[in-house]
């Protein structure tokens, strides 16, 4: 079986398009819309991609869910350390671990284009952030940044996925509701403050980051809007 075939097996789409529109702006009404301060977004078309199907999509959602459902619910082991206190088992110690065993959907949501907002809702200090589907419980993206506006105000790569992920949604009728929420107790030592950012990528193994893609694929990691350069 060729690739393309196992990939229409679960219900991609390779020529982009599905049966559905070709109207290159979209507009969906979401969570935020209605809210002081809330965006109205009209996002463009994503060209040259595959697409899943609404089957493959509620799959590859699901594994993702029920993997950070279990993580969510069980508690994390610790060993020993040479020197007495704990070191948690993928050997990262010096505190580095201490306060993030904490669940990112507690952290209070702020809107996906919290940058564009009048008044910067992310904290002055640095931060590890989290992008987030509150309608399907999903963690899609860990970040870290001294100033998460800043950082989100120019280029980054999340963007596209998320557009990506908004569209394919729009088009199959399904419920998204993406939102960013910061964690503000960073540590301000950036080498520190990776370390905490890598060990919560690994431990909630969210499918933007490149270190999980070989975990789910890249679904959403391909293709530019109209515009984009």
């Amino acid at each position: 079986m060729t690739g393309n075939q196992r990939d229409l097996d679960l219900g991609l789409d390779w020529d982009g398009l599905g049966g559905r529109s070709r109207d290159p702006a979209y507009h969906q009404p979401d969570l935020w819309e209605g809210q002081s301060g809330a965006i109205a977004r009209s996002l463009p078309r994503i060209q040259g991609r595959p697409q899943m199907g609404a089957q493959a999509l509620d799959l590859w959602k699901g594994r993702i869910h029920r993997f950070q459902e279990q993580v969510r619910h069980t508690p994390l082991p610790t060993q020993g350390g040479l020197w007495g206190g704990n070191r948690t088992v993928d050997g990262v110690g010096d505190g580095v671990t201490d306060g993030l065993h904490f669940d990112p959907l507690a952290l209070a949501a702020h809107p996906f284009e919290f940058y564009e907002l009048p008044e910067d809702p992310s904290p002055s200090t640095p931060v590890i952030y989290f992008v987030i589907d509150r309608a399907a419980g999903l963690i899609l993206y860990i970040g870290e940044a001294v100033r998460a506006r800043s950082r989100w105000a120019g280029p980054h790569d999340c963007k596209r996925y998320y557009r990506n992920y908004y569209t394919l949604h729009q088009e199959l009728g399904q419920a998204q509701a993406v939102s960013v929420s910061f964690w503000g107790e960073a540590f301000p030592d950036a080498k520190r403050r990776r370390q905490q950012e890598l060990w919560l990528i690994r431990r909630w193994r969210s499918p933007f980051n490149k270190e999980n893609w070989r975990f789910w694929g890249t679904p959403f990691m391909d293709g530019k809007a109209i515009g984009d350069r």
